[in-house]
């Protein structure tokens, strides 16, 4: 059974990571669009501004645009073909329902997406509090750094284990800079300072320090894109999350070396309450069926 899509609106104004990390703390992405009648529908959810984000990015996918929530970006309606450049977003005008890339660092209100599935079963959250949900992958992703009480390499297997997971494996870029984009608003927020240092060790050993690379879950090695030229001799990597040119990059470490970590563990059947949400249902005349149901609350805090 497919799942009806909805859709969150939020007048708050953020930069486009802290809208992509709170639409995904609600269970969603910001919104990708894949055809003229979702466009349209979605650009007259926030009249009033010029500028709303949408999860259209080219932060993710190294040279091209592509969506947060990783559907194909074949449908387009620029109002010019934007100049590319590594740290671009998307906003859509609710008036002309157009698009244009935006510096990722301005701040704008923002439309979340999210599946309902339709049935009667209780909600269930995927993920534990403070870990991001990524959907294509069914897997929890999280950053420590123990509150400054940096980890070894030895420490953070051990450290993910008892968390209920392991090191975190990545096996394309675009979640490897979702997690670190993740990662880096984080320790914004709980540091409250804009250009926190930010990184941590991930499950990729060399154990022969041969550069032999692996995976200590077992599974493919059909990734590796490095912050920094890897030597003979280098046994440990990490995940670098501290700028946004930077976001989905490898850095090479040892076990002495004090860190942060990035864990991972599996998600949790997902059945979502969407009581703030707005359905988006297709009928054969194209035209929508929205449930009475009110627009996420602009005065709320959030």
């Amino acid at each position: 059974m497919i799942p009806d899509l909805c859709y969150l609106t939020s007048y708050t104004q953020m930069t486009w990571l802290h809208a992509e990390y709170y639409c995904n703390k609600k269970g969603g992405h910001l919104a990708s669009v894949q055809d003229s009648y979702t466009n349209k529908y979605i650009a007259q959810q926030l009249g009033g501004y010029p500028n709303v984000w949408l999860g259209g990015t080219t932060m993710y996918v190294d040279g091209q645009w592509s969506w947060s929530d990783l559907k194909n970006f074949n449908f387009t309606n620029w109002a010019t073909q934007p100049q590319f450049s590594n740290s671009l977003c998307l906003s859509t005008n609710p008036y002309t329902s157009n698009w244009t890339a935006q510096n990722c660092s301005n701040t704008y209100p923002f439309v979340c997406e999210i599946y309902e599935q339709q049935n009667d079963q209780p909600s269930v959250k995927p993920c534990p509090d403070d870990w991001i949900f990524i959907q294509q992958e069914r897997k929890c992703y999280r950053h420590f750094d123990n509150e400054h009480n940096f980890f070894t390499f030895n420490d953070s297997v051990q450290f993910c284990k008892n968390a209920g997971g392991q090191l975190a494996s990545f096996h394309n870029f675009a979640i490897a800079a979702i997690v670190g984009g993740y990662a880096n608003l984080y320790n914004q927020q709980f540091y409250n300072t804009s250009k926190p240092g930010c990184g941590g060790f991930i499950g990729l050993v060399s154990p022969n320090g041969d550069g032999n690379w692996q995976w200590l879950d077992g599974t493919p090695l059909d990734y590796l894109y490095w912050a920094e030229t890897v030597s003979v001799g280098e046994t440990y990597a990490g995940l670098v999350c501290y700028a946004a040119d930077l976001l989905g990059f490898f850095s090479i470490g040892t076990n002495e070396e004090n860190g942060g970590v990035f864990c991972e563990m599996s998600a949790k059947s997902q059945n979502v309450k969407t009581e703030n949400w707005k359905k988006l249902q297709y009928k054969e005349n194209y035209k929508s069926k929205i449930q009475n149901v009110d627009k996420f609350n602009r005065k709320k805090k959030i």
